[in-house]
Parts: C-alpha cells; sequence; structure tokens
C-alpha cells in the first residue's frame, strides 16, 4: 500500500543553492594610458617595415580606437 501512496505523490521539487546572490561581477575600470605612450606606440609603428601601407594604416586606426593597446604595441615592438 505505501508503494502505491508513494508513487502518486509529488515529487518535492529540488532546490538549488543561489549561486547569483552576490550581484553581477563588478566590471574592471578601463586602464587609460597616458597620451605619451600613445605617441610613442605611433612612432614605433610607423618605423616599423611593414609588407604595405595598409597594415601600418590599420594599426594605427586602432591605436587611435583602442589607446590601451599602446602600451601591448609598445612592448611588444621594442621599448
Amino acid at each position: 500500500m505505501s508503494f502505491y501512496i508513494n508513487k502518486i505523490k509529488k515529487p518535492e521539487p529540488m532546490t538549488f543553492p543561489d549561486v547569483m546572490d552576490d550581484g553581477p561581477a563588478p566590471i574592471p575600470a578601463p586602464v587609460v594610458p597616458k597620451t605619451d605612450d600613445i605617441k610613442k606606440a605611433k612612432t614605433l609603428v610607423r618605423e616599423q617595415t611593414m609588407p604595405s601601407m595598409m597594415w601600418q594604416k590599420v594599426v594605427l586606426d586602432l591605436i587611435e580606437e583602442h589607446p590601451e593597446v599602446s602600451q601591448f604595441l609598445i612592448s611588444y615592438l621594442g621599448s
């Protein structure tokens, strides 16, 4: 008899721990490079020998759009 009673009982809803109670994770503030770093990165790109002027223009436009890459370019192209 208990077997049939347990069969017709509604199962208890599964409970999951609340992982998202803390709210959204904070977004780190973007690093704002110094204007000297931007100028230095542009100069290093202009001094490089590239297969075509188009690539040089692309990298210079990238520095304009996203100045935070200037520090990477300085470390990549030389100090």
